[in-house]
């Protein structure tokens, strides 16, 4: 940020002022099932939701740290594809020929854990990052080769129970298990005999281990996966004092689809008597891709790669995938290559996000990591990819490779690149869709010179193209195409300090901004495959901050473009030219009497950000639905946002049976031939906001739908909509944080930084209240201006926030004190946070 700026935006914030308290904790989640369904528990509520399991075979995450922090870095990048669990093993998995025993070792032969080993704080790390996100782990004990760290059964028993122990200490729970992993595999034999180990290979062993897990914490999901087929082990387990009824909560499948109520897909001991009472997870989905040890040189890069597979081999495995949905299993998104040793590498390959690092991202193509099997799952949810935020904040860029080229580093809650001989240099991350819309922050570390360049590159991820490259240089913004033939379009403009830098792709249009103005719009441009984003320096040295990827839903009319929208009556709708005519277009829809005419995005949508500009002049009424059950224009159970000619705003949740249920209602200043209505919707929480001003704020205690469809809906005469823009992902509220100072707090002296998640600054209220008794609120907004000398005002150290300082104590007296915030950012986000204090 500049500095003029950052003083004008200090002065202004100071003129509104203030804020204080703790954010809110992560609660943490448990993962549970009703009958074959999985559910996540919010701890803290203990509010249960449907967890819909998207899962990737990651067995080497905890490998070494440095894999283990790669995983975590692409959390976020998974999450926006909707995969939202990790399989990963305490030994390991399978590291190719004679690699075996570079995974350290995690228990010792007594049967103890060898807490010393990597293993164990990796696990821990993971567990409390994938705990933060709602995210869930399928944690292997036991991997063939591997099991010889324990070569006796009773003492094997002893490490099942103890590994039992210690995640029970951790508190965390968001996690299942699957104790042995290709349970009657050839290679769990005795060290010394050869033979079969039982504990490993027969059914009274599964129940042995089994029986262990469960009495040491009855409330776990439960399974062990088999070597092929289905596996889920039940019966009465053998004890010196009598027999026990043992069995497991989930069917594990491995390589080929079966029905789970098919006896005969069971490869150890009967099927279970209700399959249907069982969570179904495939646990190892290679079967339609086989394994990827065969190298090839990639066609496009020459890099040497793993992962070609032909277009029909893609098709029957996305086929399976829907097969398994379709018997009500959980399917796994696998790739070998995330879990075996190169031939020439010394730990398992980094490719674990969907973003890989080989270019490539679409089938045959050669991508590691299978991006295109990430879209495919996003696509069968009907959610797409969610934006991604990358301020790195948090010392790493989630989802972004930036080993590939360059000397690329996070320092100061910037990336920065300083490798003036790498030319060009890039660090790369999954983009997604031909619409999409990258946002950025751009500074130069040093005079870049006459022919220094940095900026980004969209399509290929090769350095040569075809893509679209945004290349800023010292006194030029320039937009090309790298290996295509689009002209380039270079526009004068001298760098400022620190610039925002916006590049959007819609359609065949092609915009960008600098600063918030557009400099460079092209139309008529073929489309490209937007599934990489380059980060890029040529003969600089940069600094990125604040890189915002994010598929858009936007359509404005003006060139008639009305998909992805759906009319359901087409006949009603139609493109018109809007207020001032042409460029200007606007849909209308025209309404008989007493009649309601309905459009569709036919895509799932939980948390979002909707706006549009109405125009209902010549009707009574609109209303926009959303998180609907279906895409029909009957009304089945969702939210419906009415707004009146008369300014009348109206939230209502239509539940399965039953009346609609009013949330709130209130009444807005507006001019009905113009209004501009957003809404966003987080979780439980939605709201409303009419020409820039929040007019609703409600939280649904009752029943909330977790996503659906949205709809537009315009009631009898005409109704005319424009510039519809929906964002998928979370709101990105803003974030008040109590800093304790130095030593011990003061009765009220404290630091308070107030983050805005999304990177933009764009807090426009904060305001304090201060409570000695926890009930009476004193508002000390005007009374903490920096005039006064009570408080001081500054960036935070990464330069993402406001970091407000009280000078010196507040003589309260003895006993608690409670803090009051409340946030505002400009598009409507708003959250209260409290801090309390016990006695002084």
């Amino acid at each position: 940020m500049n500095v003029l700026r950052a003083r004008a935006t200090l002065l202004v914030l100071a003129g509104v002022l203030l804020g204080v308290p703790l954010a809110p904790a992560q609660s943490g989640y448990k993962i549970l099932k009703s009958r074959n369904r999985l559910l996540l528990e919010d701890r803290s509520s203990l509010e249960q939701t449907a967890f819909d399991m998207w899962n990737t075979r990651l067995a080497n995450a905890l490998f070494d740290q440095a894999f283990t922090r790669r995983v975590v870095a692409c959390l976020d990048d998974y999450l926006r594809y909707g995969v939202n669990t990790l399989a990963v093993g305490i030994q390991g998995g399978e590291m190719g020929p004679n690699r075996n025993q570079l995974h350290p070792a995690a228990y010792n032969a007594d049967g103890t854990l060898q807490l010393k080993s990597v293993v164990w704080p990796n696990l821990r790390w993971l567990l409390a990052e994938t705990d933060q996100r709602g995210m869930v782990l399928i944690l292997m004990y036991w991997y063939h080769r591997r099991h010889i760290e324990v070569p006796d059964n009773a003492k094997a028993l002893l490490a099942t129970r103890n590994a039992t122990r210690w995640l029970k200490a951790t508190g965390h729970r968001n996690y299942l298990l699957n104790i042995v992993n290709e349970f009657d595999h050839y290679n769990y034999r005795d060290p010394i005999t050869r033979k079969k180990r039982p504990l490993f290979t027969t059914l009274q062993g599964a129940l042995q281990l089994l029986n262990a897990v469960q009495e040491e914490d009855s409330e776990l999901l439960i399974g062990l996966s088999p070597l092929s087929g289905l596996l889920c082990p039940e019966g009465f387990l053998e004890l010196p004092a009598g027999e026990r009824w043992v069995e497991a909560d989930i069917i594990f499948g491995h390589g080929p689809i079966i029905d789970p109520q098919n006896p005969a897909g069971y490869g150890l001991g009967p099927a279970p008597r209700n399959p249907l009472s069982k969570v179904y997870i495939n646990d190892e989905f290679f079967y339609q891709l086989r394994y990827e040890t065969r190298l090839q040189k990639d066609p496009g890069t020459g890099a040497w790669t793993y992962g070609h597979w032909d277009g029909d081999t893609v098709q029957r495995y996305l086929a399976d995938v829907l097969k398994l949905r379709g018997y009500g299993g959980y399917a796994n998104v696998f790739s070998h290559h995330q879990q075996y040793i190169a031939p020439e590498a010394a730990m398992p390959v980094p490719e674990v996000g969907p973003a890989g690092a080989q270019p490539e991202a679409f089938p045959g193509g050669g991508e590691p990591s299978m991006h295109w099997l990430f879209r495919a799952v996003a696509d069968i949810r009907k959610s797409g990819a969610v934006p991604a935020f990358l301020d790195f904040n948090g010392g790493h860029g989630r989802g972004l490779d930036y080993g590939s080229a360059g000397t690329w580093a996070c320092s100061g809650g910037r990336l920065l690149q300083t490798d003036l001989s790498a030319a060009p240099a890039f660090a790369r991350i999954a983009a997604d869709e031909e619409d999409i819309e990258i946002a950025f922050n751009l500074s130069f570390l040093t005079d870049p010179g006459r022919d220094g360049r940095a900026g980004i590159q969209v399509g290929s991820a090769g350095a040569g193209g075809p893509a679209l490259r945004l290349l800023v240089g010292r006194d030029s913004v320039t937009l090309d195409q790298a290996g295509g033939s689009m002209p380039a379009r270079t526009v004068k403009r001298v760098k400022q300090t620190d610039d925002d830098y916006l590049l959007r792709l819609l359609d065949d249009r092609v915009t960008v901004e600098a600063a918030g103005v557009k400099i460079i719009e092209v139309a008529a441009v073929k489309p490209i495959i937007g599934q990489n984003l380059l980060l890029v320096t040529h003969k600089a040295k940069a600094a990125f901050d604040n890189v915002r990827i994010g598929p858009i839903r936007w359509t404005d009319f003006d060139d008639s473009y009305t998909a992805p929208w759906t009319a359901v009556v087409p006949s009603s709708w139609q493109v018109v030219s809007g207020p001032g005519g042409p460029p200007n277009r606007v849909w209308e829809a025209t309404v008989p009497a007493k009649e309601t005419r309905q459009a569709v995005l036919d895509r799932f949508f939980g948390d979002f950000t909707f706006r549009c500009n109405v125009n209902l002049k010549e009707a009574s009424r609109t209303a926009v639905r959303f998180r609907t059950e279906n895409p029909t224009p009957t009304w089945s159970p969702g939210y419906t946002l009415y707004l009146t000619q008369k300014g009348e705003v109206t939230l209502e949740r239509t539940p399965s049976t039953g009346p609609a249920i009013r949330l709130g209602s209130t009444t807005a200043p507006i001019d009905p031939g113009a209004v501009a209505l957003r809404i966003a919707a987080q979780g439980d929480r939605v709201v409303v906001g009419v020409d820039n001003r929040t007019v609703l704020d409600v939280t649904d205690t009752g029943d909330p739908p977790e996503k659906g469809f949205l709809h537009l809906v315009a009631w009898a005469n005409k109704v005319r909509f424009d510039n519809l823009r929906l964002e998928a992902g979370p709101n990105r509220f803003p974030a008040p944080r109590f800093v304790s100072p130095g030593g011990s707090p003061l009765p009220a002296g404290f630091v308070i930084d107030y983050v805005d998640p999304d990177g933009w600054l764009d807090l426009t209220r904060i305001q304090f209240e201060l409570s000695l008794d926890g009930r009476n609120f004193l508002d000390l907004t005007l009374a903490l201006h920096p005039f006064f000398g009570l408080f001081t005002l500054a960036f935070t150290p990464d330069g993402k926030g406001y970091r407000f300082t009280l000078a010196s104590s507040i003589p309260t007296g003895p006993g608690a004190w409670t803090l009051r915030a409340t946030a505002l950012d400009r598009t409507g986000n708003c959250t209260v946070t409290v801090f309390k204090t016990g006695s002084s």
